[in-house]
């Protein structure tokens, strides 16, 4: 097998397996009253798309911050989408919040995952 056909093999096994990779890209943080937590986004450079989502079973108003844009503030079930290079989730009610975030579909080059999406992928803090 020639070098090529080897790359080849590799890039189609690797897309084919794109779909089942996706669900990777979700991650769910939960905060107690008054706690606060800021994560990275990061890709292939440049500011990511992400969307950013107070569960409808929270207790609690969440601020949200998609660095550089302005904070929105989200109650539960609303959901926010933009570009930044950091997300800062702050819980501003006495109960739990469970927000949820991830590539916001066809904020890149494709789908809105992985290399052939908006180019990032989320790592648990």
């Amino acid at each position: 097998m020639s070098g090529s056909q080897a790359l080849f093999i590799c890039l189609a096994a690797l897309a084919l397996a794109s779909p089942a990779l996706a669900g990777n890209n979700f991650v769910q943080v939960a905060l107690k009253s008054g706690e606060s937590q800021t994560v990275s986004i990061f890709g292939f450079g440049g500011y990511q798309s992400v969307r950013v989502c107070n569960d409808a079973t929270s207790v609690s108003n969440v601020k949200v911050t998609i660095r550089p844009r302005d904070p929105q503030v989200l109650q539960p079930g609303l959901c926010t989408q933009n570009t930044g290079d950091q997300i800062e989730f702050i819980n501003q009610g006495s109960g739990q919040a469970l927000i949820s975030y991830n590539p916001a579909p066809g904020g890149g080059y494709g789908n809105g995952f992985g290399m052939f999406g908006n180019n990032f992928r989320m790592f648990r803090p």
